[in-house]
């Protein structure tokens, strides 16, 4: 792999991608996945609640709702985006999964509602399994960068609100297909952030899946397939991911199954808020160690 590919995205960079392209994705970071096994497949969780974030007000939010044992969602599917909580003057949806998490949340005493801190669970994205170590790498690789492209942490919850447009960010396959959107200026923005050339191995669903994470590897070449789903949780505030890779061939049956054992975690459902508290505080001192690295290497300017 290139060596550009573990280089640091400077200022001049940043601000070129940011032109260059909309504002999808947030800055935070999952800290922590939580990796569950079925019969039919290994599914790992990135929960974008373990993530630290600068935005004090919304980190406190979201722990509020953990507190309040309450939780809700979104989910794509193929008819169409489902709604994960009741309406005002209306009952859940009756889609399996939407009812699945609702009676899984019930024996664990939490409810479904409608709040500013719901998450919305992507359409699935499929992944050849043996371009899975790969996949990590980019998203790894682009976590890097990206705590690098924010500043230092130590300040950052001193400027977070005014610096909004630095709160998203764009994920690696956004700025891939940047290159086929946007033309040369697209093609020049990647190449100059250091992502190589041969991103272009991934479909272009795929580059699309690719987020800033800091993601686990496993040997997923014995797999049978693999889907992704990013995560995005409130306003654009925090950024997660659901990876399901098939021990047995798909069906709609294990598909449900993996994704209503997902989204129940995704909640936080199955954790604590002092556990939330105690990951965050893991991610902030792994991004900071990151920050340091850049700053004593003369690649990041310290702040």
């Amino acid at each position: 792999m290139k060596s550009s590919f573990n280089t640091w995205i400077n200022v001049n960079i940043r601000l070129a991608i940011l032109s260059s392209c909309a504002l999808l994705f947030p800055s935070t970071i999952l800290a922590a996945p939580i990796e569950i096994d079925t019969p039919d497949a290994h599914i790992v969780v990135m929960r974008a609640l373990d993530s630290w974030s600068g935005d004090e007000g919304a980190s406190e939010d979201s722990l509020e709702a953990v507190a309040d044992h309450e939780g809700g969602f979104q989910l794509e599917r193929p008819q169409g985006l489902v709604l994960g909580f009741p309406l005002l003057f209306g009952g859940l949806n009756d889609d399996v999964v939407v009812q699945g998490v609702n009676s899984a949340l019930k024996a664990m005493k939490f409810k479904l509602t409608q709040s500013k801190v719901n998450f919305k669970v992507d359409k699935p994205i499929a992944l050849e399994p043996e371009k899975f170590a790969e996949f990590a790498k980019y998203q790894r690789t682009l976590y890097q960068n990206l705590v690098a492209s924010e500043g230092n942490p130590a300040t950052l919850h001193n400027s977070v609100r005014a610096r909004k447009f630095f709160s998203s960010v764009l994920a690696l396959g956004t700025v891939a297909i940047a290159g086929e959107k946007y033309g040369t200026l697209g093609k020049e923005t990647m190449l100059n952030s250091g992502i190589p050339g041969d991103v272009y191995q991934f479909s272009s669903s795929g580059r699309a899946a690719l987020t800033p994470l800091d993601t686990p590897d496993f040997k997923a070449a014995s797999y049978k397939s693999i889907d992704v789903r990013r995560v995005i949780q409130g306003n654009n505030e925090r950024v997660g991911q659901v990876i399901i890779a098939y021990k047995t061939d798909k069906t709609e049956a294990t598909e449900n199954d993996a994704l209503i054992k997902a989204i129940v975690s995704l909640t936080g459902a199955d954790t604590t808020v002092e556990a939330i508290k105690q990951a965050r505080a893991e991610d902030l001192s792994k991004r900071q160690a990151i920050w340091n690295a850049c700053v004593s290497e003369g690649k990041c300017k310290n702040e």
